[in-house]
């Protein structure tokens, strides 16, 4: 069974680093991950 994801799911963000638009689901708010393009280490905001 295919799951779909609806945009309430996803949160976009910045990288601070190289300024890429960046996008996480939602239920990783507050951790950290690492930018795709430039491997920075980022904190997804909780907002």
């Amino acid at each position: 069974m295919e799951q779909t994801r609806n945009r309430t799911e996803i949160v976009e963000f910045e990288c601070p680093h190289c300024h890429v638009r960046v996008k996480a689901d939602r239920d990783k708010r507050g951790r950290k991950g690492f930018c795709p393009r430039c491997n920075y280490i980022i904190r997804i905001p909780r907002d």
